[in-house]
């Protein structure tokens, strides 16, 4: 079978559709938007940074709504595109835990912009967190240990649980059977290490019909030989739609590794912590936080939020301002016990009421700040476009591994930190909060 050759110079523009703002942990330099209107679009499209992020945080809406805002994103991004030396690629980011609306957002970006893809390509892991792929099966790393992501809380999700980490059972799984084992194919690893680069593009080349390609990576070395093939395939006209965690996203970009975010100042520096996530490894960060110096401790009981947010909010600022006052660092966290509803319906409305408080706690504080924290993939979105207003930001980096940093221009420099919920050692939200302090 003849192909033609790889066309070297035709640029490859990433768009990257993120269901939180976690998934710029890898990155570094390019824009993340938190609306998709024309003049922003057009911005990011018009970039020399050849690759953005739109966050739709669908992972905090339902179904009808998740589809409705990628649809909507989708659609400007290529009605605006009008550059023909350029080809869109499309790329779901989502939870490195599996934890998302898939296939649907996948499913509702072909419909938008590729109705026929050559492929869609799984690619889960996401190295910075010890997330990996081996044998189709993902897992989630602790020390040295390799836990199945089923076995794992957030396989017990009450919004977005699933049975089996196996990738082809996932996938069959949460299609409903749309999708059999026996059309998923798959890349392992000793094929990404032993194939040629050549090999891989015919490999790729050979994709036709739409079918799953997941592929199996336990470090960057494999996914970048995959990536650069995926390139060159692209480039010579096959087009594929990818669903996965942040890693995909360093490795197709070719984003190189900078040293990790720090403030610029020697002096103290004031700031807060603000904490939804509610998983257990937030709950064991947040107590080793404690342990920090000047911390300030400020628990919002979730049912009190959902009886009487306004007085609650109103204690939480009086209490926020007087810890700044006095040179501590207010830690703003949700009660740890995850409250019970009896639909899925439910469970997500009172996310969004109390995402609705934690914003108007932030909007209320009208002391200046040098950083905040905000622990939580939904928690972080709210606050980032309801709390301080951010339509289109700039990436700083990364204050840890998978910790991303976004300056806020618009508010004189601050550093906005995004701490996913699922992210770090026990110690590792005290290292951030130590470095974005200066203690």
């Amino acid at each position: 079978m003849m192909h033609r050759k790889p066309n070297e110079g035709e640029m490859l523009r990433y768009i990257i559709l993120d269901d939180d703002p976690t998934g710029i942990q890898t990155v570094h330099g390019c824009y993340v938007l938190t609306d998709w209107n024309d003049d922003v679009i057009r911005t990011a499209l018009g970039d020399s940074v050849p690759f953005f992020y739109i966050l739709t945080n669908t992972r905090a809406c339902g179904r009808t709504e998740a589809r409705k805002r990628v649809a909507e994103a989708v659609r400007t991004v290529t009605r605006l595109h009008a550059n023909t030396n350029e080809r869109l690629v499309f790329i779901s980011r989502s939870d490195s835990t599996l934890r998302s609306h898939f296939p649907l957002e996948l499913d509702t970006i072909c419909s938008e912009a590729i109705p026929d893809p050559d492929a869609r390509i799984f690619v889960p892991a996401f190295f910075e967190g010890g997330r990996i792929t081996d044998s189709d099966t993902h897992y989630v790393l602790e020390g040295e240990t390799r836990i199945r992501a089923d076995q794992t809380e957030f396989a017990r999700d009450s919004v977005f649980g699933y049975r089996t980490s196996y990738l082809p059972g996932y996938i069959t799984e949460k299609t409903k059977g749309g999708v059999q084992e026996a059309d998923i194919a798959s890349l392992t690893i000793d094929e990404l290490r032993g194939d040629s680069e050549t090999d891989l593009i015919h490999r790729l080349m050979d994709r036709s019909g739409g079918n799953y390609l997941i592929v199996n990576a336990v470090r960057y070395d494999d996914l970048d030989v995959f990536a650069r093939a995926c390139g060159s395939a692209m480039r010579a006209g096959k087009s594929f739609v990818f669903h996965g965690a942040a890693s995909i996203v360093k490795s197709l970009t070719e984003t190189d590794s900078r040293p990790l975010v720090r403030p610029t100042s020697e002096s103290v520096r004031r700031g807060i912590v603000v904490a939804g996530s509610h998983v257990q490894k937030t709950t064991r960060q947040l107590e080793r936080l404690f342990e920090l110096p000047l911390t300030e401790k400020i628990e919002l009981d979730v049912h009190g939020i959902l009886d009487d947010a306004a007085s609650v909010c109103g204690w939480c600022v009086e209490q926020i301002e007087r810890a700044l006052a006095d040179g501590r660092i207010p830690v703003v966290y949700t009660s740890r016990t995850e409250a019970a509803f009896g639909t899925t319906a439910e469970r997500l409305e009172a996310g969004a009421r109390i995402s609705d408080a934690l914003v108007s706690i932030v909007r209320q504080i009208r002391s200046p700040l040098d950083f905040l924290v905000s622990k939580g993939g939904i928690t972080s979105h709210e606050i980032l476009t309801r709390g301080l207003g951010v339509r289109m930001a700039r990436v700083e980096g990364q204050a840890e591994p998978g910790v991303p940093v976004i300056r806020i221009d618009s508010h004189d420099g601050m550093l906005y930190v995004i701490f996913p919920g699922n992210v770090g050692s026990d110690a590792t939200l005290t290292e951030v909060v130590a470095a974005m302090s200066g203690l």
